[in-house]
């Protein structure tokens, strides 16, 4: 499986990350004609070859022909995004990475996330940056990514808003609970825009996995002091024992509550789990004064903790949680459609160190498979079973 690794000791930009795949794979003819085809005028688009320090790599520059460009909030990004004719894959990407600007900016600013107003990353140049790397995550076709840790700049940079601190305060809220490392260079090395895009794509953080180097990119920024200022990009053929599916962490959130009905708590264990949450369960407990109650863990990202800790308290009737981060080990996993006589099921296959040891049908597809046929579910389960046996390998 291919995947990317992302060397961010350079720290990463929007216009870093677009410059690297760029490099990685000469797709610039295709990229602008994707981005001729979305609605937004007063630009132009430089993509050269440069060289630092004996290093070859590309730089893109959005360059702007209208310098009158209006702040956009949220609503107007979704809008032009949704509206446009990029495919499914790479609109999405795009919202997601705008998804973790907006409620970084909505956490620094204190203002609902419907109302948070772009500024640089509403700009054109900041647009086309971000639709710019989706399109070309997408047209990649990898399995997976990961990175290295985040390295941040010290000192101020100006904004919109007037001279901030370095690293910005959106940058440091989309990094919570990611790795990070300080650094003594007087500059911006990760911008907000640059930290979404990788925590958009990255599964998880560390040194370069195992695996077969197939090609490098390098994408350099247009700033030329404080630093090499360029962020690295590796694509890989996975190999056994690279931990890039294999560790991650998690942030496990519980709390008790005994004067909730069983209703409510299912109720919230729908809005967590459309916030993002990996799992919710209940554990049934008697508390103090031998009341019943519920135990709720919530398993989530540490990037969905903020929105998952404030669903539990706002949702439910608690004054307050406890949580904790860990780190957990899963099977690489890959689907593949089963054709049976009762139509596709998907089956989730898991792998380790390359190989597969366990192989399990996606519950909705054969519910589904069972309300259209009126059969009995085990019938479907069956029918999977004798058209794909375990183990696979075998098959």
């Amino acid at each position: 499986m291919k995947c990317l690794y992302f060397e961010m000791t350079s720290g990463v930009s929007g216009d870093m990350a677009v410059a690297a795949l760029l490099a990685l794979r000469e797709n610039r003819e295709f990229l602008l004609e994707k981005i001729s085809s979305f609605q937004l005028e007063g630009f132009h688009i430089d993509v050269r070859d440069e060289q630092r320090n004996g290093i070859s790599g590309k730089i893109f520059v959005v360059h702007m022909t209208d310098e009158h460009s209006h702040p956009r909030n949220y609503g107007d990004i979704q809008h032009l995004i949704g509206s446009s004719s990029l495919d499914e894959r790479e609109k999405t990407l795009s919202l997601t990475i705008f998804r973790h600007l907006a409620e970084a900016e909505s956490k620094v600013h204190g203002v609902p996330i419907e109302k948070v107003h772009f500024h640089e990353v509403g700009a054109i140049d900041s647009i086309i940056d971000i639709v710019s790397f989706s399109v070309l995550y997408v047209n990649l076709g990898v399995g997976s990514a990961s990175a290295s840790r985040y390295h941040f700049g010290r000192g101020n940079t100006t904004s919109m808003h007037g001279v901030i601190p370095v690293p910005a305060p959106a940058t440091v809220e989309i990094t919570r609970g990611l790795p990070v490392k300080g650094t003594d260079i007087e500059h911006e090395l990760t911008t907000p825009t640059g930290a979404a895009i990788i925590k958009s794509t990255a599964r998880s953080y560390g040194p370069l996995p195992s695996g077969i180097v197939m090609n490098t990119g390098t994408g350099f920024g247009t700033r030329k002091t404080g630093g090499f200022n360029a962020l690295r990009v590796f694509e890989l053929e996975q190999t056994p024992g690279g931990f890039l599916t294999a560790v991650q962490t998690v942030t496990v959130i519980e709390v008790t509550i005994d004067d909730s009905t069983p209703e409510e708590v299912s109720f919230l264990q729908e809005r967590l789990f459309s916030e993002g949450a990996l799992d919710v369960f209940f554990t049934p407990i008697y508390m103090k004064k031998n009341r019943p109650a519920f135990n709720i863990t919530i398993l989530c990202s540490p990037e969905r903790f903020e929105q998952c800790a404030n669903t539990v308290l706002r949702e439910s009737s608690t004054f307050g949680i406890r949580y904790q981060h860990y780190r957990r080990k899963t099977l690489e996993r890959r689907t593949q459609q089963v054709l049976t006589k009762y139509g596709t099921i998907s089956m989730k296959i898991g792998m380790l160190d390359g190989n597969v040891i366990k192989s399990a049908p996606e519950y909705e597809d054969m519910r589904e498979a069972a309300h259209r046929h009126r059969v009995p579910l085990q019938r479907i389960v069956e029918e999977v079973r004798k058209t794909f046996p375990f183990p696979p390998s075998e098959h």
